[in-house]
């Protein structure tokens, strides 16, 4: 470790934080100058007409939320604010023509009191205000068929028609009901970073990409990279997609797109998520105490959702980094649909950059044709790897009436990797050339349609129907010659080999939910889905004198029939709990023994101990029947492939999961810590999934998995700081493995810290983290079971495992810094434009995330036809220091 580096990185954040403090001065500015501090500070824009500003000034505290700035300036002036969207304002005066003012007086329905704080709102939050201490209200509007909403944390939410309350003389009195649910959900804003949303319901995490401040790392939000920020929740080989929760594979993760389940999560290996965050309005992440509305996952669950609210203007963007680019759109068609649209693609395939090339390495380094090669094809002639992604979103938002909302959305990821080698040998073999081509595509599309309905303020039902297809595709054309290089007219011998992995899944949900009363609720509905797996092998070997062809098919279908139902109660704001069930009956083609039901049995309580200090607990046990297998595909370009299959007559029961969690959320002022214990037991795992693809041995066993999440964060000014610390341990027992005994897991953590800063200064933005964790385990004595054998393919029978997870790799650390700047192309023009520039890895440390132990042919006779072969160690080893850059504009 560079400990001089790391000291002062430790003095310079402690440095800003002393030299932060909090500024409660006011000062009283002119309006104008008030909007273009506003401007730059908050990346948005103001439309008005001069004259009616002029002499408008405003006394403004420094401090608060862009809201809660605006709201002072509306109480100060005889100004309103109409938001047309997250950028935009239109300011307008009181007295307008066109403008009607309502007003009235909030008061709880139980004691008739005045409810003060509470926001008043239209729809979208166009119009905005809040109830004084004496619960008056007053909301200058444009429409008078708009529908005005009135919120409190402490009272149910209610709506009334904007001409009811318009009384050109009086005043109206409005009633609120006392909430139920206020220990439901807790509302933490500024949490992560400077204007995201921290959303917790127990074990959820809800954060909205799109007001995600600058990430170490990152020139641009990624919809799964920013989850790890969070403790549990990490990734063994710096991949965005592949994330580990709590001890689980991610491949028992759910992992849902606007309601379509996704197969596949990565491009470029896995590098970035293949989500585009400029589109996405809300990622959810439970990492225990899951909702019974979710099944056919063990360990976490990711719900993503893309932008649900119809854009009043056309507004877009896009943005250009050195490994891809993005376009985006939203437009209203109508008053009432909108059309989202979006699209990536990677250019990596018409042009190359050094930081391409560093994610290439780091995601081929042991995949290549030169990593496993016979000796005798020492004279290279010609190697090409050539690599592209993409990603197409759409959505559809009809509000078909105040009750009704009709959503359908499309999702299309494909990834594609060609790679290409030429080599000439000295002919003592009988061929003088070898010419191969090799080929990854993997694509996953789906399509959704949600149907919400409101049959009163409190029932309402989802419809939902969604069609996901994955394809994950690995071709290889291996081709060997006599005679002249690469001459067609000399084969002497050609592999064609293809093996294509399919899933298609068609799913049906209906949920209901019921709010009996302010402190009874009940939510229940089923679910239904029909999914289809298929392997399929073909392979042709061909020499001069025959054609043996070979074909495999591994195919199964599994239809699932669902109900859940979670019953609710709160008591005051003092305590509440969801009580749940779900029920699966699972009909599998291939194995009637697992057609059976299988119950999941879910509790989530909650309590609050005192204004700051709240208090949870919950258990969920959970099955998943789609498993994924993991192995290397291709004899010499090795590639690590993932196939997905149902559970059948070869892999037994379905995975099962059980998991309990404590935890509090403490918070005081600018201070927040956030604390989860919990055990989690995963069962009926294979040794042919993740972290097991070297092992000859097929068995069953389980993983424990105990562990401590800490999350604390401290705001300033302009400076925040927080820390992500795990203290974990993961235990597996395999009845063929180590003798029987257990042993630590191949993912095995015990400790994972982060420490990240975020600093701002006007239009620039900055960000520093410090990532550290111990090393990975793996196996140290390992042996070849055989060296004398006539095949010199990579063949895993030949390795022997000794006492598994004996040894540990170095500890693992890296500093990464990002800094943003925000600006204007002109001062009245809506297009904003930014660039970001990432360093990660800034003091290259060359980490070691695993290893690999591979036969290698050290010597042959051309006689016998015998390979003399060693076993040889690979580092797996993590990125070096790599730069990125990115600008974008926005209209």
């Amino acid at each position: 470790m560079n400990y001089k580096i790391v000291l002062v990185f430790f003095i310079l954040s402690f440095s800003g934080i002393a030299q932060s403090t909090i500024n409660s001065e006011e000062d009283k500015i002119a309006l104008e100058e008030v909007f273009n501090e506003l401007e730059e500070l908050y990346a948005i824009h103001f439309s008005y007409v001069a004259d009616i500003i002029i002499q408008e000034e405003a006394l403004l505290k420094k401090e608060g939320t862009l809201k809660e700035k605006l709201l002072v300036i509306q109480n100060q002036t005889s100004l309103i604010f109409k938001k047309i969207d997250e950028q935009n304002y239109v300011v307008l005066s009181q007295s307008a023509e066109n403008n009607f003012r309502i007003c009235g007086n909030l008061y709880s329905t139980a004691n008739k009191k005045p409810i003060k704080n509470a926001e008043v709102t239209t729809a979208n939050n166009t119009f905005f205000n809040t109830s004084d201490e004496n619960g008056f209200f007053e909301l200058f509007l444009t429409d008078i068929q708009d529908t005005v909403f009135f919120q409190h944390s402490d009272f149910q939410i209610k709506t009334v028609e904007a001409k009811e309350l318009f009384k050109k003389d009086t005043c109206k009195d409005v009633f609120l009901d006392e909430a139920g649910y206020k220990l439901e959900e807790v509302f933490i804003t500024d949490y992560l970073t400077n204007n995201s949303l921290y959303k917790k319901a127990i074990n959820q995490i809800r954060i909205d990409p799109n007001q995600i401040g600058v990430l170490p790392s990152l020139v641009e939000p990624d919809v799964l990279e920013l989850l790890q920020i969070l403790p549990g929740v990490q990734s063994s080989n710096e991949t965005a997609s592949d994330l580990f929760i709590r001890g689980g594979n991610p491949d028992q993760n759910l992992v849902l797109w606007d309601g379509i389940r996704m197969y596949s999560s990565g491009h470029f290996f896995g590098s970035f998520s293949s989500y585009n965050p400029y589109v996405t309005e809300d990622v959810k992440l439970i990492r225990g105490g899951t909702d019974p509305q979710y099944g056919g996952a063990v360990s976490g669950i990711v719900d993503i959702s893309s932008t649900d609210i119809i854009p009043e203007h056309i507004k877009g963007g896009g943005g250009l980094s050195l490994t891809h680019g993005d376009v985006f759109l939203k437009a209203p068609i109508a008053k009432n649909l909108g059309l989202i649209v979006s699209g990536r693609r990677s250019y990596v395939d018409l042009v190359q950059t050094g930081t391409y090339n560093n994610y290439l390495n780091r995601s081929l380094q042991n995949t290549t044709f030169f990593q496993n090669k016979p000796h005798f094809f020492d004279n290279e002639k010609e190697r090409t790897t050539e690599y592209y992604f993409a990603d197409i979103t759409g959505k559809l938002i009809w509000n078909v009436s105040k009750n009704d909302k009709i959503r359908a959305s499309f999702i299309y990821n494909e990834n594609d990797t060609f790679y290409t080698f030429r080599a000439l040998e000295d002919g003592s073999r009988g061929f003088t050339s070898k010419d191969q081509i090799d080929e990854i595509k993997i694509i996953n599309n789906g399509v959704s349609f949600i149907w919400n309905h409101d049959w009163s303020p409190n029932l309402s039902h989802t419809i939902s129907s969604y069609y996901s297809y994955f394809k994950n595709q690995f071709l290889d054309d291996e081709k060997l010659f006599s005679g002249e290089p690469f001459d067609p007219d000399n084969l002497s011998f050609r592999s064609d080999y293809e093996s294509t992995n399919r899933v298609s899944e068609i799913n049906s949900f209906f949920g209901l939910d019921w709010k009996i009363n302010a402190f009874l609720g009940l939510k229940s509905g089923f679910q239904i889905s029909d999914i289809n797996t298929k392997l399929q092998i073909d392979e042709i070997m061909t020499t001069v004198d025959e054609m043996t062809p070979y074909t495999d098919l591994y195919e199964n279908t599994n239809f699932t029939r669902s109900i859940f139902s979670d019953f609710k109660i709160a008591i005051k704001d003092r305590f509440s709990a969801n009580v749940g069930i779900r029920l699966n009956d699972f009909s599998i083609y291939q194995n009637p023994e697992l057609d059976k039901l299988y119950k999941e049995p879910r509790i989530r309580v909650q309590g609050r101990i005192n204004n700051r200090l709240q208090a949870r607990l919950s258990y969920d046990q959970k099955y998943q029947m789609m498993i994924q297998e993991s192995f290397f595909e291709g004899i010499e370009f090795r590639v690590p492939r993932n196939i997905w299959l149902l559970a059948d007559d070869e892999y037994g029961e379905p995975l099962m999961s059980e998991q309990w969690s404590f935890g509090f959320i403490y918070r005081k002022k600018n201070l927040d810590i956030d604390v989860d214990v919990y055990h989690k037991r995963i069962s009926n795992l294979f040794t042919f999934s993740r972290g097991f693809e070297q092992l000859p041995v097929f068995d069953i066993g389980e993983s424990k998995n105990i562990g401590l999440d800490v999350l604390i964060k401290k705001r300033f000014k302009k400076y925040q700081t927080w820390i992500s610390y795990s203290l974990s341990s993961q235990r597996s027992t395999y009845a063929d493995l180590n003798n029987g005994d257990a042993f630590i897991g191949n993912f095995d953590t015990p400790n994972r810290f982060s420490w990240i800063h975020r600093f701002q200064f006007d239009k620039l933005e900055f960000s520093l983290g410090w990532n550290y964790r111990t090393g990975a385990p793996y196996s140290s004595n390992v042996t070849l079971a055989m060296i004398d054998e006539e095949d010199p393919d990579f063949n895993l029978e030949a390795i022997e495992f000794g006492t598994l997870n004996n040894a540990r790799l170095p500890d693992y650390h890296r500093l990464d810094i990002t800094g943003t700047y925000k600006f204007k192309f002109s001062k009245r023009s809506k297009l904003r434009g930014k660039i970001a520039l990432s360093l990660l890895n800034i003091y290259n440390r060359k980490n070691t995330l695993s290893k690999l132990f591979v036969p290698k042919v050290i010597s042959s006779d051309p006689e016998t036809n015998e390979f003399i072969r060693e076993l040889e160690e690979e580092d797996v080893k993590s990125l070096g220091f790599t730069p990125n850059v990115s600008i974008r504009f926005n209209f």
